[in-house]
């Protein structure tokens, strides 16, 4: 049996694959939190002292935005017009993002 340390050390590392895995599912800081069964101040607080684990959620996020994207491509695919949409902007930003084009029609008073 180990120490109490030890044995805590192995539950955080357990509860911080499960934020990890919660992570890429869900994106969300807060969701994975409910998932893994831990708070929101605990995963801030291994992201400020482990910089390991601060890397390892920014994967797991990196991961998750990949999954994201890769269903909207899908559904972008299966004739979802807004998927498609959205997909457009994303991709191609400098061709489909919404433009505001605001004219202006300034003429000085003119004061006698």
């Amino acid at each position: 049996m180990g120490t109490p340390a030890a044995l805590q050390r192995v539950d955080t590392l357990e509860m911080q694959a499960s934020v990890l895995e919660a992570i890429e599912e869900h994106y969300s800081i807060v969701q994975a939190a409910r998932v893994a069964g831990v708070t929101r101040a605990a995963i801030y607080g291994w992201v400020a002292r482990n910089p390991t684990f601060a890397q390892a959620l920014r994967d797991a996020q990196s991961v998750a935005m990949h999954n994201l994207e890769g269903s909207l491509y899908r559904r972008a695919v299966e004739k979802d017009t807004i998927a498609a949409i959205f997909l457009l902007k994303m991709m191609a930003p400098e061709r489909y993002q919404d433009k505001l084009q605001q004219a202006h029609d300034y003429r000085p008073a003119v004061i006698i």
